[in-house]
């Protein structure tokens, strides 16, 4: 998995505005602030970044987004079920609670 840091999701995605059902192809594209981890924690803590992001760019459909990017990296990534436990344990340490109530 190539990880970002960057955590502007409007740079990195490239919705396919062609088709007029609500279904798009998402692309990440950004490889300068990147870098190869097969670490959960890594992977995880990018998995929480790319949901923070469509909570806050696109509050009105993030939800469905979100739970459409995790069924397809269930699908697709290897040791997703790994990653998927640490970003529940992500999600739960403070600095990142605490951004909810902000």
């Amino acid at each position: 998995m190539i990880l970002n840091k960057e955590t502007s999701i409007n740079r990195k995605a490239i919705f396919d505005r062609a088709r007029k059902s609500m279904i798009f192809d998402i692309y990440f594209i950004d490889f300068g602030l990147s870098f190869f981890s097969e670490k959960a924690e890594d992977k995880a803590v990018d998995l929480h970044l790319l949901k923070e992001g469509l909570e806050s760019k696109h509050y009105r459909i993030w939800e469905k987004c979100f739970k459409y990017a995790l069924e397809a990296y269930k699908k697709e990534a290897n040791k997703s079920s790994e990653t998927l436990k640490r970003l529940e344990i992500v999600e739960k340490r403070g600095r990142y609670r605490a951004r909810k109530g902000s």
